[in-house]
């Protein structure tokens, strides 16, 4: 994770093993999230019903 002087988060990384890896080579998942205009206002929108699924872990297989 990355700060800035003011405290507030810029960057996160996180790298993790790919469980579904193919072909018995190994692999890795990484996500990277940027922080930006802190303060500004933001517009957040629910996604199509069809899109939105309950999963009993993170790591679950996602639905067909």
């Amino acid at each position: 994770m990355w700060v800035g002087p003011d405290r507030l988060p810029r960057r996160v990384r996180l790298t993790s093993t790919d469980p579904m890896a193919q072909d018995g080579q190994p692999g890795t998942i990484v996500t990277e999230v940027e922080f930006t205009d802190w303060g500004s206002d933001v517009l957040i929108d629910s996604p199509p019903p069809d899109q939105v699924h309950e999963t009993g872990a993170c790591l679950g297989l996602e639905p067909h």
